[in-house]
Order: C-alpha cells, then sequence, then structure tokens
C-alpha cells in the first residue's frame, strides 16, 4: 500500500502531515525510535507496526537519532508531486526525505538516516561552494 512512515515528527507539524496523507489516500504511520535499527521492509509492511516486547527489551537507544525523516512507499508520480506542493502549502516542511527503493529496502531507518545526513550536508557543502565561487 502507498503510504510514508514519519520518524521525529509529533505536533502542530505531524496534524498537517497526516491531514495531506488521508487527503491524498496514503497510509501515513509514525516510527517510535525503538524500531530505528528494523529495516524498511519490515516497516512498511502491511499494517500499523505492532509493539515487539522482545525488540523492545533490546534496543538500547543508540541507533536512535533526533532529526525529522519522512520515506515515502509506492507512492506515483503524481501523487508524490502532490504530497510535496502539499507539505509546502501547509508549512509542513521535512528536510531529510526519501523514497523506498530495491537499493535500501533493506537499510534499517537508522542506515537510511545517516545515508540522507551525509547527502544532506554534501548537497549544502556544494551549495556554499558554488555561492563562494559566485561571490569571487
Amino acid at each position: 500500500m502507498a503510504g510514508i512512515l514519519l520518524f521525529n515528527i509529533e505536533g502542530e507539524k505531524l496534524q498537517r502531515i497526516r491531514a495531506v496523507s488521508s487527503e491524498l489516500g496514503l497510509e501515513c504511520v509514525s516510527v517510535d525510535a525503538q524500531y530505528h535499527l528494523r529495516p524498511l521492509c519490515e516497516l512498511i509492511g502491511a499494517g500499523p507496526i505492532e509493539a515487539n516486547a522482545s525488540a523492545a527489551a533490546c534496543y538500547d537507544g543508540s541507533a536512535a537519532f533526533a532529526d525529522e525523516m519522512l520515506v515515502m512507499n509506492a507512492l506515483d508520480e503524481r501523487t508524490f508531486g502532490a504530497l510535496l506542493h502539499c507539505l509546502r502549502r501547509d508549512g509542513a516542511p521535512v528536510a531529510l526525505k526519501a523514497i523506498v527503493t530495491e537499493h535500501n529496502l533493506p537499510w534499517t531507518a537508522a542506515q537510511l538516516h545517516a545515508e540522507l545526513k551525509q547527502e544532506h550536508e554534501r548537497i549544502a557543502e556544494m551549495l556554499r561552494a558554488r555561492r563562494e565561487g559566485a561571490d569571487s
């Protein structure tokens, strides 16, 4: 099913994203930190994430991340564009966004977060270098 996973998104922004998701017919699941070590293929499974006592018992928080992250699954091009448009329109931006692919499907949420952070930093560095080059 087409949907989105939300990490560390709370309050009014969470409500806005849930409203947009509902408007677009997307399932919207908030993922607790105890699931950051679970693979994306498990997190996008059917239905809401069930509490797993054994997983929670062995989770030590070391892979937890505090950044907001939004992961999209099985969105067609029109829905993808509409989601991004509506998030901007409704003032609910999320810096770290990804689409589930064949390549990242086996990654844990923590691995995906680390990769997105690195990409985000590389792009910011590239933009700074461009600005500095344009200023000289």
